[in-house]
């Protein structure tokens, strides 16, 4: 089920630096060097079942930038699921800039998911400071 979309989080299994196509890695990482992340996402897309841990971080990069935030949620929920290990900071803050894209529901599950691993990050902290100020809860803020 790895990469395909049924409903639910997608699943996205992530491979060793050892296996996999390095065609796609080589292809993958030119894009991204050029900045075209309609291509990251074609080729992540393509090689869902045997990215690395650093394509699907550039994957989920690539979501957020061409604008498809529901997606790069998933994709960061999926990945966020997957993990046995503490997970980047970087995914959990396209976590969050996503959900922000989408709904307060969402923002304010991934603020509690964010808080879980990196609860001084400073940009989950900002995104609090401005959820807190949103709902007038002004000694909060403080």
């Amino acid at each position: 089920m790895g990469g395909f979309f049924f409903g639910g989080p997608r699943v996205v299994m992530v491979r060793s630096v050892e296996d996999g196509n390095q065609v796609a890695s080589y292809q993958i990482r030119k894009s991204a060097e050029n900045n075209d992340w309609i291509d990251v996402d074609r080729i992540c897309s393509e090689n869902a079942n045997s990215l690395s841990n650093a394509e699907v971080s550039l994957w989920i990069r690539s979501k957020f930038i061409i604008g498809e935030f529901s997606d790069c949620y998933e994709l960061c929920i999926s990945n966020l699921s997957n993990r046995e290990s503490i997970p980047k900071v970087e995914t959990c803050r396209f976590l969050i800039r996503s959900a922000s894209k989408i709904d307060e529901e969402k923002l304010n599950h991934s603020i509690q998911l964010f808080s879980k691993f990196f609860p001084e990050d400073i940009e989950l902290n900002r995104f609090i400071l401005q959820s807190q100020y949103r709902n007038l809860e002004f000694s909060d803020c403080l």
